[in-house]
C-alpha cells in the first residue's frame, strides 16, 4: 500500500511536471534565486543601514567637537590678546616707575649734598660763635671762667686723693 501511494505521486508528478513548460520552470528557479538574493541584499541592507547611523552619529559628533574646538581658540586668541596688551601697558607701567625711580633716586642724592653742606655750614657757624664768644667776652669774663675751672680741678685732685687715702 505505501508502495502503491508512493507510485501514485510519483506518477502525480511527473504528469504534472510533463504539464508545465520549460521555460515556466526556468522561471520559477529564477524567481527562487532571485527570492533568496532578495534576502541576502535585505540583510546587506540592514548592516549598511546600522553603519550609516554609526556613521552619521559620528559625523554629528566631530563636527560639535570643531565647533567646540574653534569656540575654544578664538577664546583662546582674545584672551592671549588681552594679554598681550596687559602685559605692553605693564612693560610701559615699568618703564615710567624706573624712569621716575632714577630721578628720585638723583633727587635723593642732590638731597644728601644740600644736607651734608648745609650740616658743615652749621658746623662752621657754631664753631664762629663759640669763638666769637670767647673773643667778645670781656676779660673779667675769661678769668672767672678759667678760675671756675681751676677750681673744679682742684676739687677733682682733692677729692682723688681722698679716695686713694
Amino acid at each position: 500500500m505505501i508502495r502503491r501511494v508512493n507510485e501514485s505521486a510519483s506518477d502525480f508528478r511527473k504528469a504534472s511536471d510533463a504539464q508545465v513548460a520549460p521555460t515556466i520552470k526556468r522561471a520559477l528557479r529564477e524567481n527562487q534565486q532571485v527570492k533568496v538574493a532578495l534576502r541576502k541584499l535585505e540583510t546587506t541592507r540592514g548592516d549598511i543601514d546600522e553603519q550609516t547611523r554609526e556613521y552619521a552619529d559620528r559625523l554629528e559628533n566631530a563636527i560639535l567637537k570643531q565647533k567646540s574646538l574653534a569656540d575654544t581658540e578664538i577664546d583662546l586668541a582674545h584672551q592671549s590678546h588681552a594679554k598681550a596688551v596687559i602685559i605692553t601697558q605693564l612693560e610701559k607701567k615699568i618703564k615710567e616707575a624706573n624712569a621716575e625711580l632714577s630721578t628720585l633716586e638723583l633727587r635723593e642724592l642732590e638731597i644728601e649734598k644740600k644736607s651734608e653742606i648745609m650740616e658743615s655750614l652749621k658746623q662752621e657757624q657754631d664753631d664762629q660763635k663759640q669763638g666769637n664768644v670767647w673773643e667778645n667776652c670781656p676779660s673779667k669774663c675769661n678769668i672767672k671762667i678759667w678760675s671756675k675751672i681751676d677750681s673744679a680741678n682742684q676739687a677733682r685732685k682733692i677729692t682723688m686723693k681722698f679716695f686713694r687715702n
